[in-house]
């Protein structure tokens, strides 16, 4: 399965070890060049890190999308749009009107799009 990881900060690095781990081809994109050379660093084909996105979104099959949180609700919009599965860290969208947008827009296309929860199975203390 062709993946496109969104960002590549904290988080996006643990995602690009799992989903390599997972035996994903990954396709990345990130606007720092120093985050790209990073991740070719860590395994990721030079010929699949872009500065923008939009250059993968027709080699993919979904996007993971790790970026700041006043983002989520455009990139996964517009990766909806082109016809992606979605995962998007917490928080889906800055507010409940945007993550029902992001709801119809999955359900309109025919995609599912999952929010992230590292915390669901740890007991609360």
């Amino acid at each position: 399965m062709n993946i496109l990881l969104i960002g590549l900060g904290r988080w996006g690095e643990k995602h690009l070890r799992v989903l390599g781990e997972l035996g994903a081809t990954v396709w990345a994109a990130d606007v720092s060049a120093a985050r790209r050379e990073w991740a070719v660093r860590h395994g990721l084909d030079r010929r699949r890190a872009f500065a923008d996105y939009r250059e993968a979104l027709a080699n993919v099959d979904g996007a993971d999308i790790v970026t700041s949180a006043d983002s989520h609700h455009a990139l996964a919009r517009e990766c909806l749009a082109a016809g992606l599965h979605c995962f998007v860290e917490k928080p889906l969208a800055r507010t409940a009107a945007e993550g029902r947008e992001l709801e119809a827009a999955a359900v309109a296309a025919g995609r599912l799009v999952q929010v992230g929860h590292i915390f669901r199975f740890h007991p609360v203390t």
